[in-house]
């Protein structure tokens, strides 16, 4: 495995450790971790796109709860979606959805580290 995805997958697993019982409201958790995927598979993910990431997954923190396996197999099923839709078809970022999907996957992001006025 590529230290890009060791440090991806460590950065997803110490998000959930981190937050003990991660709230999911509406598979908001499980959207959040697929666009992520997406922007790392289009070429998009930088400093900003991480730090938005994160401050997403953390506000989907609340008062409801959800174990720990169940986060985890959140990860596992947009993992697999987005390895099914989208590392399958073995174009990378050229993959034209990149120019409409990932960057609105990584605006998504930036906009939550940067919120327009």
């Amino acid at each position: 495995m590529q230290p890009r995805h060791l440090l991806a997958k460590s950065l997803l697993m110490t998000i959930v450790v981190c937050a003990g019982q991660a709230v999911a409201a509406g598979g908001a958790h499980q959207d959040a971790v697929r666009d992520y995927l997406i922007v790392k598979h289009c070429g998009f993910e930088n400093e900003g796109v991480r730090a938005g990431f994160r401050i997403e997954i953390i506000s989907l923190i609340g008062d409801g709860k959800i174990s720990a396996s169940t986060a985890r197999a959140e990860r596992d099923a947009a993992a697999e979606e987005v390895r099914r839709q989208w590392r399958n078809r073995g174009m990378g970022s050229a993959d034209p959805r990149c120019l409409t999907e990932g960057r609105a996957a990584a605006y998504r992001f930036l906009t939550v580290l940067n919120p327009p006025d």
